[in-house]
């Protein structure tokens, strides 16, 4: 399983689809307890980009009547402010609150593209730079390095054995 391909870069706001999120008025009640997942940036393990904690849920007319945007199933989730650089992959529609960049359409692996994000959030911050808040702008800007949705196959499936490694060690 080599990864030998020659990669193209683009920004990643040329690659994705995107949108922001929103969180309903919690003071009207008819906006929550219904059947539609929404997550803070709380829901969100650090590097682990498979699992999401949804303990909340809106209504439509959350939907309808507030920022927060549904997202479809492998929407990747990068938390924007609180919590800074944690990326998730949905595996079923939901909403988020306004701390996330949402990415809903990629032409890609969505698991390849999140943990290439996840690695380059990760990078800024490890470099000494404390970031307090990454705007959607700047997300869009960044320089992302793409190989054929074939290698980002092969490397998106390496990447999620290793995590599924470092999540059985987490538990052990």
């Amino acid at each position: 399983m080599g990864f030998s391909e020659i990669y193209i870069t683009n920004k990643l706001g040329s690659l994705v689809d995107s949108c922001g999120g929103g969180t309903p008025s919690t003071k009207n009640i008819d906006f929550w307890n219904g059947n539609i997942p929404w997550i803070s940036s709380s829901d969100i393990e650090e590097n682990n980009i498979q699992n999401i904690n949804i303990t909340r849920f809106i209504t439509s007319d959350a939907i309808n009547n507030s920022a927060t945007k549904l997202c479809p199933p492998n929407s990747i989730h990068i938390v924007s402010r609180v919590g800074v650089g944690k990326v998730a992959v949905s595996s079923e529609a939901l909403c988020t609150s306004q701390d996330f960049f949402n990415i809903t359409k990629f032409n890609g692996n969505h698991l390849y593209l999140a943990h290439l994000l996840q690695i380059k959030l990760n990078n800024t911050q490890s470099q000494g730079t404390s970031i307090k808040g990454i705007t959607s702008k700047d997300l869009k800007a960044l320089e992302i390095k793409i190989p054929s949705v074939s290698e980002q196959n092969k490397i998106a499936s390496f990447l999620s054995k290793i995590d599924e490694q470092i999540q059985t060690q987490i538990k052990i």
